[in-house]
């Protein structure tokens, strides 16, 4: 019973917002602007690139990819320093823990992205490489 009126409230809800967004934004889509931010003719390079759009994907797919793999990485080693038979790896395995699990993730991401970003993603070189873009299509 408490479920049917759960899913009541939720469905009355949803049911609003879209009546809202319908009524009361008189928003409308401009889906024909969209393509511009895909792909771009570079005249210099002779080649379509890719725009923002397809720039912004492409680093999150890019940075979802890397973030698994560290998050892996990371957990295996935290996990087998926890269980370990040396006081010291367990200390050292327990202190990451806790230290990251007490500290916000909105505080973890400032830290990487104002003070860690730039100087690691310039040492890297990835700067130029993204600014330089991705190359889609040769025009002949």
């Amino acid at each position: 019973m408490a479920d049917l009126v759960v899913s009541l409230i939720l469905a009355a809800l949803v049911a609003f917002a879209l009546y809202r967004i319908k009524v009361g934004l008189h928003y409308k889509w401009e889906w024909k602007a969209v393509p511009q931010f895909l792909l771009r003719y570079d005249e210099q390079k002779k080649a379509w690139m890719s725009n923002i759009l397809l720039q912004g994907l492409y680093n999150t797919i890019r940075l979802s990819i890397w973030g698994t793999v560290l998050a892996t990485i990371f957990g295996t080693i935290t996990g087998l320093f926890r269980i370990s038979q040396r006081l010291f790896y367990r200390l050292v395995g327990r202190t990451y823990v806790e230290l990251i699990r007490n500290i916000p993730p909105l505080v973890l991401i400032f830290i990487f992205y104002y003070f860690l970003s730039g100087p690691v993603m310039t040492a890297l070189g990835v700067d130029a490489f993204v600014e330089s873009g991705l190359p889609v299509l040769k025009r002949s």
